[in-house]
């Protein structure tokens, strides 16, 4: 049996070598997220590629804005060519929803009513583009 003078013992034994363990595996996990590897855009013959829907498919970032798209129109001419209103129209009506990873949704798939940040940014361009030069920041 452990007397609780050796367990406490251990215990400041173990303290800087499980905090130290953990410090070189965050910061080799930082590094790889850092290295070529790991890179998610590219710039690439005038396209912008980013690597955000599915592993190893790369998306030209402008293609997430489209102001043609049906869904968009329908929304576009039942609130008006307002920017307030379809500011609000998105932030009404799109719920915050956190994803895992990073996967941007078209604005079809936000309008079924969630996103998260670059969703509704991505949503809200869509709408704006129909009457003004907006873009994605």
């Amino acid at each position: 049996m452990i007397t609780e003078e050796q367990w406490n013992k251990m215990l400041l034994t173990l303290v800087p070598v499980v905090t130290g363990i953990t410090s070189i595996a965050l910061g080799l996990l930082a590094l790889t997220r850092s290295s070529p590897l790991g890179r998610r855009a590219y710039h690439l013959d005038g396209q912008y590629l980013v690597s955000v829907r599915y592993p190893g498919q790369l998306n030209d970032i402008r293609e997430f804005v489209q102001p043609h798209n049906p869904d968009v129109i329908a929304v576009y001419s039942q609130v008006r060519p307002d920017p307030w209103a379809l500011y609000d129209f998105v932030c009404r009506n799109i719920d915050y929803r956190r994803d895992w990873g990073e996967f941007w949704q078209t604005p079809s798939e936000t309008l079924r009513g969630y996103g998260d940040c670059e969703d509704s940014s991505n949503l809200l361009t869509s709408l704006l583009r129909n009457f003004t030069n907006a873009y994605t920041v």
